[in-house]
């Protein structure tokens, strides 16, 4: 959460919001002990970085969110754990903007959008109400790793990249594939000056001011 609110700070934007996915680690039972802490800290920390930042703001969501998974069985490692690890948490996230199915045990995004639909739907076309709070207003993603950063404005730069005429994604619609432009764009990586004097590796990786160490 601290490193979400360094990068809300870098990247300020009305349309910009940040999310930390929780995924469950794998367990004998369906739910552990701790899973109530992990939620409770969770929300109490999205709570106070909303009241900071945008206790007066008009946006359409929170601007910081938390997310927490389930645990499902699975037969062939015979325990509990998020579905397919961490390729399934973005996907069920994704599923989540686009078709407003939720997955999550906690899903701060979704009960935000239970509130608003209350006071305009009946319960039951809830669901409804909530696919089209996510899908027509979330447009990109952006996935950073707990060993990732989102430096000064670098988010901006991604949009901007993402959203040029040239990289429009166009797909063939009966196989349903990109075959033309981006669906996904891969940043590009570099190394801190912290990092990069931890290894030998990172020492040749991270560029020439490094090299007279390397002998």
């Amino acid at each position: 959460m601290k490193k979400l609110e360094v990068y809300y700070l870098a990247n300020k934007s009305k349309n910009i919001y940040f999310a930390l996915l929780g995924d469950c680690s794998s367990s004998k039972n369906e739910d552990e002990y701790f899973d109530n802490d992990v939620i409770k800290a969770g929300l109490e920390e999205v709570d106070k970085l909303n009241k900071k930042y945008c206790k007066n703001s008009d946006e359409d969501y929170p601007k910081f969110n938390f997310l927490y998974r389930k645990r499902v069985w699975n037969p062939s490692e015979k325990c509990y754990l998020g579905w397919e690890r961490k390729r399934g948490l973005l996907c069920q996230f994704n599923e989540f903007l686009v078709d407003g199915i939720n997955k999550f045990r906690i899903n701060t995004i979704a009960n935000y959008a239970i509130t608003l639909s209350k006071e305009k739907v009946q319960e039951e076309d809830i669901s409804k109400q909530n696919s089209n709070l996510t899908s027509n207003k979330i447009k990109y993603v952006i996935t950073l790793d707990s060993d990732t950063n989102l430096c000064l404005e670098s988010g901006l730069e991604l949009i901007g990249a993402m959203a040029h005429v040239l990289n429009e994604p166009i797909l063939d619609e009966n196989k349903n594939i990109v075959v033309n432009g981006y669906g996904l764009m891969q940043a590009r990586i570099g190394t801190n000056l912290e990092s990069a004097r931890k290894s030998l590796f990172t020492k040749i990786y991270s560029g020439p001011r490094w090299n007279r160490f390397i002998y």
